[in-house]
């Protein structure tokens, strides 16, 4: 009798033992899932806030995966110009979108596109941007100097511009001393010339 209990009680201790051990690997895992995802949330807390702060929203824009992206007003009201310390996009898109131009400002990298009849008519600077592409497609956008000397200023910006239409960018492009620019220019486009791009006819 006393051998049966024995062997009882040592098989219900090992099980106890099995338990144990199961419970603490759970723990473990649910450890590191919760490091995990603290890991996530502390990625995410940090990419989030440096386009709100750098006031996209102030500037009509809603900033989309870091980048203040403005849709241009119609007509010609007041120059659109980008929040300082962030990626922008402007889009101005119809009929005398932006008319009153598109200044690119502190942007680190600015996209413009200019796209319809008196489109972003006043032109583009592209400010202090690293990277500046602008593209103006249609009769008259971008055609005449207004917020800058030129049609399109790429300062001293990787400049790519396009320009398709008659009168687009009519009063030309210009690059600042240690700025550099690809230029492509087609169906009318660029009549008052090009500065230093390199200039092409394919326009896509």
């Amino acid at each position: 009798m006393r051998w049966r209990l024995a062997f009882v009680c040592l098989v219900a201790c090992g099980r106890v033992g099995f338990d144990a051990r199961d419970s603490a690997d759970t723990g473990d895992e649910s450890s590191e899932a919760t490091d995990a995802d603290a890991s996530d949330s502390a990625d995410s807390t940090d990419t989030a806030p440096a386009c709100a702060d750098a006031g996209c929203e102030a500037a009509d824009g809603e900033c989309i995966d870091g980048t203040c992206v403005i849709e241009g007003p119609q007509g010609f009201r007041e120059v659109v110009q980008c929040p300082r310390g962030v990626p922008c996009e402007v889009q101005c898109e119809g009929l005398g979108a932006c008319q009153a131009g598109v200044d690119c400002a502190g942007a680190t990298d600015c996209t413009v596109l200019c796209n319809g009849t008196g489109a972003c008519q006043n032109g583009v600077d592209c400010g202090d941007a690293a990277t500046c592409q602008v593209s103006c497609v249609g009769m008259g956008a971008c055609q005449r100097s207004g917020v800058t000397t030129h049609a399109v200023n790429c300062q001293d910006s990787t400049c790519e511009v396009t320009c398709s239409g008659v009168g687009a960018c009519q009063a030309g492009i210009t690059v600042g001393a240690g700025g550099s620019c690809v230029s492509h220019c087609c169906a009318g486009g660029c009549m008052g010339g090009f500065d230093s791009c390199i200039n092409d006819t394919m326009c896509l």
